[in-house]
């Protein structure tokens, strides 16, 4: 990502109520989803106020989908309705953000089964991660390496921002790691497709990844 494209994006979420993808914001509108100032919001929720904030504002033009089971399970990805909401016509030019808030497995830990295939959600070129967490931490986790889950820890705050000038503390020198038997089976993975080829492209390798794992895959 060029400078200038990185400077759009960061002003998009600064911290300030003027800026369409502030926090200020995401909480005003994710109120009915039970969004709260200095409480602890699970990933349905989270991904549910992002949908209604985003497709309210557009910025750029951005369209998102939030997939999900509404019992909490591994969602489906429902092509054609996605088609329809975000390209109805063959001309139509959006980006698209898909959210795919999950629940893998029954207990408090998640099944083996499933646990291998996170990794291989980080290959796909349209991952923008997972927003996840362990016991008593929400984490964004961005990579995977051998065992371990990289990740970035909203927790580590600097000083708000009113303008794009510093871009210093929107990048880190270290990045953090925890095993990924840890990981919390409640999580979300987002996905960006900068046109419908690149939606096409994620449910062409989404069908690969399916026939492979069958009825327990994570990304249907």
């Amino acid at each position: 990502m060029c400078i200038r494209d990185r400077e759009k994006v960061i002003d998009l979420v600064l911290d300030s109520p003027a800026r369409p993808l502030s926090i200020h914001n995401l909480i005003a509108g994710g109120e009915k989803f039970g969004l709260q100032r200095c409480k602890w919001v699970g990933p349905y929720a989270a991904c549910k106020a992002m949908e209604a904030l985003v497709n309210r504002l557009s910025p750029q033009n951005l369209r998102t989908v939030v997939a999900s089971d509404p019992y909490g399970g591994v969602p489906t990805i429902y092509k054609d309705s996605v088609l329809a909401q975000v390209w109805p016509e063959p001309a139509s030019e959006a980006p698209l953000f898909l959210l795919m808030p999950v629940t893998l497995g029954a207990t408090s830990q998640v099944p083996t089964d499933y646990l291998n295939q996170i990794p291989k959600v980080f290959t796909f070129p349209q991952s923008l991660g997972i927003v996840g967490g362990r016991v008593g931490a929400s984490l964004y986790f961005v990579g995977v390496q051998e065992a371990k889950l990289l990740y970035l820890d909203p927790h580590t705050v600097h000083n708000a921002l009113d303008d794009t000038g510093d871009l210093s503390t929107f990048s880190c020198d270290r990045i953090h790691h925890m095993n990924l038997a840890s990981i919390n089976p409640s999580l979300a993975m987002g996905f960006f497709c900068r046109d419908r080829a690149s939606f096409e492209d994620l449910c062409f390798r989404r069908g690969i990844f399916e026939r492979k794992h069958r009825t327990r895959a994570i990304a249907m």
